[in-house]
């Protein structure tokens, strides 16, 4: 597998630190599934 680019490696520290927060939050993890299934970045090929 490729080495991801600047932009994508970018996306992924920013769907990790909005993870962290949610977290943070208490948002329990279901809903965290669902908000990634949800983004069609993170979520680029359907497996969520």
């Amino acid at each position: 597998m490729a080495r991801p680019t600047k932009a994508v490696r970018a996306a992924i520290a920013k769907r990790r630190a909005d993870a962290i927060d949610l977290r943070l939050a208490g948002v329990d993890w279901l809903t965290f599934g669902r908000k990634l299934a949800a983004d069609p970045v993170a979520n680029s090929d359907a497996l969520a």
